[in-house]
């Protein structure tokens, strides 16, 4: 018998949360087409069906010598409209003097429309995200969006992480 190629995505999802729960938060972050969508272009269609688009961002990306910054993480299609967004920390932020590391996801001018500020220092890794997200953002019928990952630090600048990893998840869906 054939195994799928993705069957070993679906095995972490159940190691990490038992064989019910695990099956369906794996279809549930994926129901399209068995694969994390990764480039929403593969996994959206014309139609209008919505699917979770997966970016993993690391302490390097958003090292700064500053204690705030910012970095491009997705960009919103043409008649694109995200309804919903996880922040999930897959490594805790730390290093340095750094006592306290919060991101958010928004867009320029408004940093945290699309999910407000999630703690990834103390953040509990693996848990299916912190802070709130906000539903149903749309932007524009004919041009494309940058979507953004806001970091913050404090009492060291972002440079002195030397580890941490975050997961984002946004619910993608583009108007036919």
């Amino acid at each position: 018998m054939n195994q799928s190629p993705y069957a070993s995505k679906e095995k972490i999802f159940i190691g990490m949360f038992g064989k019910v729960l695990g099956s369906k938060l794996y279809r549930l972050l994926d129901p399209c087409c068995n694969t994390f969508c990764e480039d929403v272009n593969s996994c959206i269609d014309s139609n209008g069906v919505s699917r979770w688009v997966k970016v993993t961002k690391t302490y390097a990306e958003l090292a700064a010598a500053s204690v705030t910054n910012d970095i491009s993480v997705y960009t919103l299609p043409a008649k694109g409209i995200i309804l919903n967004a996880r922040v999930i920390p897959s490594t805790t932020f730390s290093g340095g003097g750094i006592t306290a590391y919060t991101v958010t996801v928004g867009v320029t001018g408004n940093v945290a429309i699309i999910h407000n500020m999630a703690d990834v220092f103390t953040g509990g890794v693996g848990d299916l995200g912190t802070g709130v997200s906000v539903t149903s953002i749309a932007y524009s019928m004919t041009a494309t969006k940058d979507i953004r990952l806001y970091a913050t630090s404090t009492d060291a600048n972002l440079d002195q992480a030397s580890q941490g990893s975050v997961d984002i998840y946004l619910l993608v869906s583009v108007l036919p």
